[in-house]
């Protein structure tokens, strides 16, 4: 039954099939795969369909693949993957509320973006320091700072200001 509803689905949109084992896929360009996600959500065929997972990938060759797994009311799952050259999706989560998390960890781990994101607050990093110590494929040969590394460059600068504090009070004792 889920292959029928994908196969009807491709069939539509023109969008790449994939039957391998237990794995059902379509594979779709961004473009097209909003109205995919609206016959998903307001079609009598996927009643009670939820979205379960959602998780992203950024390739070497440029693109960005966003992986969405959803779960029929027979318990039966299917997966939707859209891909991007430029990092840019549209936001699903005027359809699917609980796709919000899922987008603000895709945008915070792998850069992607989304176009009328509600909510682009980080969710799992803080705002002053980067994640990765490896340099990204996108950032040519740039090195990141770890966490821990931003935490002892702050208390390196507390501690010189504290020694300059100082100094400028001595010298005012001093003048005095």
């Amino acid at each position: 039954m889920v292959m029928q509803l994908l196969f009807k689905i491709s069939e539509d949109t023109g969008a790449i099939l994939l039957n391998r084992g237990v794995d059902k896929s379509i594979i779709v360009d961004t473009s097209i795969a909003i109205y995919i996600f609206l016959y998903i959500k307001y079609s009598t065929i996927f009643v009670n369909t939820k979205l379960v997972c959602a998780s992203s990938l950024d390739c070497l060759n440029g693109n960005t693949v966003m992986l969405y797994t959803f779960m029929l009311q027979t318990l039966k799952t299917f997966n939707i993957i859209v891909y991007s050259n430029n990092g840019n999706f549209n936001t699903l989560n005027t359809l699917f509320i609980n796709c919000i998390w899922y987008e603000r960890e895709a945008s915070e781990m792998v850069g992607v973006s989304f176009h009328n994101s509600v909510d682009t607050r980080n969710l799992l990093l803080p705002y002053t320091c980067l994640l990765y110590t490896s340099p990204s494929p996108r950032d040519g040969l740039l090195s990141r700072m770890p966490s821990s590394a931003c935490k002892k460059k702050k208390k390196k600068k507390k501690k010189k200001k504290k020694k300059k504090k100082k100094k400028k009070k001595k010298k005012k004792k001093k003048k005095n």
